[in-house]
């Protein structure tokens, strides 16, 4: 074992979740808190330049849904035609169901 997620990855494959109750929990918490505040100050960087490029056009659910693909964006980068399917799926629906 080299860190906390291959720890927990272990006791997830081995479905040893109770019997290491406290460890899982610790764990879980443990791979959640970034290991520096720099994620965080990224994350509210990204949405202070999302925010400002639409100002206020938009509504907090499209807002939310726009950080967390510029936040995201190592993520969607490695999904293949992310984008076209993004774009392709309002476009493929009837103009009822949009309505």
């Amino acid at each position: 074992m080299t860190g906390a997620i291959s720890l927990l990855q272990v006791i997830i494959e081995n479905n040893f979740q109770t019997t290491f109750s406290e460890t899982y929990k610790l764990l879980l918490i443990i791979v959640t808190i970034p290991i520096t505040t720099v994620e965080a100050e990224r994350c509210f960087s990204t949405l202070k330049r999302v925010k400002t490029f639409s100002r206020s056009t938009m509504s907090e659910d499209r807002l939310n849904a726009l950080a967390m693909l510029s936040i995201e964006k190592r993520m969607t980068n490695g999904i293949p035609k992310f984008n076209g399917n993004v774009i392709g799926l309002p476009a493929s629906k009837k103009t009822d169901e949009l309505i």
